[in-house]
């Protein structure tokens, strides 16, 4: 008897031990180790491509921009340079428009008077004005540049037709058809005008009653210098006759002289900071730096 309940605990102590050690095992498992995984990252969004005709933004214009209207219905034009050509005394300022457009913007004119103006395609002419009809042009003086500014304020050129905006011209003695290679006169004046004078329009001289000689000359806009003599052959009168008349007398011109007659009886007069007055109010002056030339007559 004895025996048999030593039996029966050491069958149960064994069966004790078996699942000690299981439980042990259990717990001695390594945890499963978790494994970050990094989320792609996102794509770089595809870059937006817009133009300026997408948006119906209008492209700069790096010309002459003039707003044109035809009757109600509005459209702009890019102009190009100015260009000049010069028919006896009347001077033609053209413009056209860039990039390949075929409308072009026409002003003849004598000095600042406009004598017509005409707006048109490749076709030919569209709209024209004349005279008194040329409605809202005006032609400036040159600037300390030398260059003239044509103001456009819904100018008219047709029925119905006006064009608004600014025009700009080189300087003329930048033009080789108006330059002076051998002579001509820097006139600067106090209100921020300058021009180079180039007698092209003709030279010559008349004489009067009392002796005294006048020299004149002409430039292609119908401005004239002209240069008074006494009968002693001195500097009497010095004027400049243009969209007003500024002049000096005698001592008051400072410095101007005229050689006596070259071999072919030209005379040359010079201008070394010559100042004349306006003659109205003398508000207004100007100083000339250059030479003339008069030739045998």
């Amino acid at each position: 008897m004895r025996w048999g309940v030593l039996l029966v605990g050491l069958v149960v102590a064994i069966v004790a031990w078996i699942l000690m050690r299981d439980s042990t095992t259990e717990l001695r498992q390594p945890a499963a180790r978790s494994v970050d995984v990094a989320a792609p990252a996102p794509a770089d969004p595809e870059p937006l491509v817009t133009s300026n005709a997408a948006l119906d933004i209008p492209t700069p214009c790096e010309g002459q921009p003039l707003e044109i209207d035809l009757g109600g219905q509005h459209t702009s034009a890019c102009m190009g340079t100015t260009s000049i050509v010069q028919n006896g005394s009347v001077r033609t300022y053209r413009v056209d428009a860039i990039g390949g457009a075929a409308r072009w913007f026409r002003i003849d004119a004598s000095g600042s008077k406009v004598l017509s103006a005409a707006l048109g395609s490749a076709a030919g002419d569209e709209f024209r004005c004349k005279g008194s009809q040329c409605k809202g042009i005006s032609i400036g003086r040159h600037d300390v540049q030398g260059v003239r500014t044509i103001s456009l304020e819904r100018a008219t050129v047709g029925e119905q037709v006006t064009v608004s905006g600014t025009l700009h011209t080189i300087p003329e003695d930048e033009i080789a058809s108006l330059a002076c290679p051998e002579q001509g006169v820097r006139i600067v004046t106090s209100d921020s005008s300058a021009q180079s004078f180039c007698p092209k329009g003709g030279a010559g001289f008349e004489v009067a009653n009392d002796g005294t000689r006048t020299f004149r000359f002409t430039n292609l806009d119908g401005e004239s210098i002209l240069v008074e003599l006494d009968g002693e052959e001195r500097v009497k009168r010095v004027a400049y006759e243009g969209d007003s008349t500024l002049a000096c007398k005698r001592g008051e011109c400072g410095r101007v002289a005229i050689s006596p007659p070259g071999g072919e009886g030209e005379r040359t007069v010079t201008f070394a900071g010559t100042t004349l007055l306006e003659t109205t109010n003398g508000e207004r002056n100007a100083v000339l730096n250059g030479t003339l030339v008069v030739p045998a007559l």
